[in-house]
């Protein structure tokens, strides 16, 4: 029995809604989700932050963190979205279309200067941090599995920051993450290079999902595309 539920909570959810029919795992896990957001910077941090000139967006709480009680971040708040998204018919479907919603402006108040995302801290003014191919990738997946939830619209310049990463991804992770999120916006992309190589489990995994992607079925949207 594990103590501590974490941002694996959003991974689970969506995986048994493939595997068949498990409703009472699956409400816990969504019921977790809702329960869940992204703790507030501590006085100093916000102390820092005005110091820098650097300004939190109003929407800073509605992310999901790695662990609880700590700062939401990028990628696991973009895969509680999708995990989110497809439970949006269901007996939390009020809650869950004001939580989507919220964490959607989260994700937006966090693109970096070249509208791609990296791991999602917010910078000053002048700052112009790089975004990241893996992290820009999965920003675009969730936000295109809000697109039977009022997605947001002003999403075509990260959508060609996707594509130019997707250029030259420099990882099989990287390649997989923005061909599932381009995929999800109708655009299609290259798969990995030749050059980028598997060497974990989930790296595989990854490619496999990103392949059944490019046929039709993506599992993290639940529609074809």
């Amino acid at each position: 029995m594990v103590a501590q539920s974490t941002h694996v909570t959003s991974r689970a959810v969506l995986a048994l809604r493939q595997v068949g029919d498990h409703p009472e795992p699956v409400h816990r896990g969504v019921r977790w989700l809702l329960a869940e957001s992204g703790a507030g910077a501590p006085w100093w941090v916000r102390a820092a932050r005005t110091a820098m000139r650097i300004h939190a967006s109003g929407s800073d709480g509605a992310g999901w963190p790695w662990f609880p009680g700590s700062a939401a971040w990028v990628v696991p708040t973009s895969l509680a979205i999708c995990a989110m998204a497809r439970h949006r018919q269901g007996p939390h479907a009020g809650p869950i279309a004001t939580r989507v919603q919220q964490a959607a402006q989260f994700l937006l108040s966090r693109r970096c200067p070249d509208h791609g995302w990296n791991h999602g801290g917010l910078f000053a003014p002048g700052e112009r941090p790089a975004s990241y191919p893996e992290t820009t990738g999965v920003a675009l997946l969730a936000l295109g599995a809000m697109r039977l939830a009022e997605a947001p619209s002003d999403l075509e310049s990260s959508i060609r920051r996707g594509e130019h990463h997707a250029r030259q991804p420099m990882s099989t992770e990287g390649a997989s993450w923005l061909r599932l999120g381009l995929l999800a916006h109708g655009r299609s992309v290259a798969p990995a290079p030749s050059d980028c190589s598997d060497w974990t489990v989930s790296q595989i995994a990854l490619r496999a999902i990103a392949e059944c992607a490019t046929r039709g079925h993506n599992p993290f949207m639940g529609t074809a595309r």
